[in-house]
């Protein structure tokens, strides 16, 4: 929505997060408005979080952006891109684009845990198709994955001895070209892939009811592909991925995370009390006695419903330097705001009055609205 910064936007600044676009995922949409550039349309009135290269701020809506651009380049579809290009040359033989196609597989549904914490079949099987370029419609098994991991890791040589991508392509994805870094979490991504440490790349996601992560550790030239059907997934998949790495090469996959000691004696001060929200999400920060409290919501019609809270009344603990561990000790739910909240979370870009600009949480910005 600001011609100017959009004007200075990169293909680069799509895909290594660093465009400041903020847009994360939409609402359902009918199935008839569900188009990719429908979601290109939506993206295209979307507020900027920061000048554009001067942060890190993942953005699903920016991904969406890059894949319209490769459909109105090539002047074909990204669906039949997709297949055409790298599926159907890597034998992707359990691989789709599109929903309607999984219906020749065995797939499995989501499940979500509900407000009893008893698990329940996900009411639809994917996000909005409009952001598909997001990853919201790809559908494959743990071993088709593997051999789109494989090929990555040959610098784009499939086993088969197709090349998809070039070899200076494939290393200059995983070179590290914007980072941030909160409380000792530290995040680099090269083009698309997110950069660990000792050689670790990766690239994880949610979606309605199932996570999933795809793991390289490109100096043994090995790769993991987990996926699981659940939205408590995650937590599986860290524990095995973290067991592996650790017994067959001795490395920590959470390496870039080093964190801080609590610094109970820090005081805030009133720069950092206010909204920060982005299109899909809000959070409050208050300041009482130089103590930081947070409550967090859903936007509804894109803007911050500050009536409605998910939680409320958050003691933060400070880490020094504006920085905070957010993961309750007492259990209080934290809704889907959870698996955003257990690394720590910040604030950034203070102005000439010290009023901070960003609240960063679990890889998002948040931009400040009041």
């Amino acid at each position: 929505a600001d011609p100017e910064r959009a004007r200075v936007i990169t293909v680069k600044m799509l895909v290594n997060h660093s465009s400041g676009i903020d847009s994360e995922m939409m609402e359902q949409w009918e199935f008839d408005k569900d188009r990719i550039v429908d979601g290109y349309e939506f993206v295209r009135s979307a507020p900027s979080l920061f000048p554009p290269g001067s942060d890190l701020a993942y953005s699903n809506g920016a991904t969406l952006v890059a894949g319209h651009l490769i459909q109105t380049v090539r002047g074909r579809g990204w669906y039949e891109l997709i297949r055409e290009r790298i599926f159907e040359p890597l034998e992707m033989e359990y691989a789709v684009t599109q929903p309607v196609e999984a219906l020749r597989h065995r797939v499995a549904l989501g499940h979500l845990h509900d407000e009893n914490g008893k698990v329940q079949p996900a009411s639809r099987a994917h996000l909005p198709l409009a952001m598909a370029p997001a990853g919201s419609t790809l559908t494959m098994s743990a071993t088709d994955q593997l051999l789109f991991a494989a090929m990555h890791l040959r610098d784009g040589l499939g086993l088969n001895g197709q090349r998809i991508i070039s070899e200076a392509a494939a290393r200059q994805m995983r070179e590290v070209t914007a980072q941030s870094s909160v409380g000792g979490f530290t995040q680099r991504f090269g083009l698309a892939w997110g950069i660990g440490e000792d050689g670790v790349v990766r690239h994880a996601g949610g979606t309605i009811g199932g996570c999933a992560q795809l793991i390289l550790h490109v100096p043994s030239g090995t790769a993991i592909s987990l996926l699981t059907n659940a939205d408590t997934g995650m937590n599986a998949i860290s524990e095995v991925a973290q067991a592996f790495l650790t017994e067959q090469f001795g490395i920590d996959p959470m390496a870039h995370y080093k964190p801080q000691n609590d610094q109970p004696d820090w005081k805030a001060n009133g720069g950092c009390a206010g909204v920060y929200a982005s299109r899909n999400a809000w959070y409050q920060l208050d300041v009482r006695d130089g103590e930081v409290w947070m409550a967090a919501g859903a936007c509804k019609d894109a803007k911050p419903d500050v009536e409605n809270p998910v939680f409320r009344d958050l003691k933060l603990v400070p880490l020094g330097d504006h920085a905070f561990r957010a993961v309750p000790a007492d259990g209080q739910g934290l809704g889907d705001f959870g698996i955003f909240m257990t690394m720590p979370v910040g604030l950034a870009g203070a102005n000439d009055d010290g009023i901070f600009q960003r609240f960063r949480c679990g890889g998002r910005v948040y931009a400040r609205v009041d």
